[in-house]
């Protein structure tokens, strides 16, 4: 019986690729990302809005990084320059800081 090179193609099993990603996949991929950095962005939009408003009223706003209690139970400012305990590298890559001033 001879064999041909479409019968010995039908009989090799097709080796598979190491990672394999339809257009379906993608797309719902794609989507939930944008929907979480929606959502993180949305959020640190609203918390400048807020902090804005505070501060248009008259009002002293601070993050818990740069405030601490005293011993009446006070809200003091310790150091409004101090930078969130984040790595700087994810500081840098947004250009202007969005919330810290």
């Amino acid at each position: 019986m001879p064999c041909t090179v479409a019968a010995l193609m039908l009989r090799l099993k097709p080796k598979r690729r190491w990672v394999q990603f339809g257009a379906r996949s993608m797309l719902v991929l794609t989507t939930a990302c944008g929907i979480l950095l929606g959502w993180r962005v949305n959020e640190v939009r609203r918390e400048r809005d807020a902090l804005v408003y505070v501060e248009s009223l008259g009002g002293m706003a601070c993050f818990d990084y740069q405030c601490d209690f005293d011993q009446e139970g006070n809200l003091r400012v310790v150091d409004p320059t101090r930078q969130p305990p984040r790595r700087s590298w994810l500081r840098s890559g947004r250009g202007v800081p969005t919330v810290n001033r």
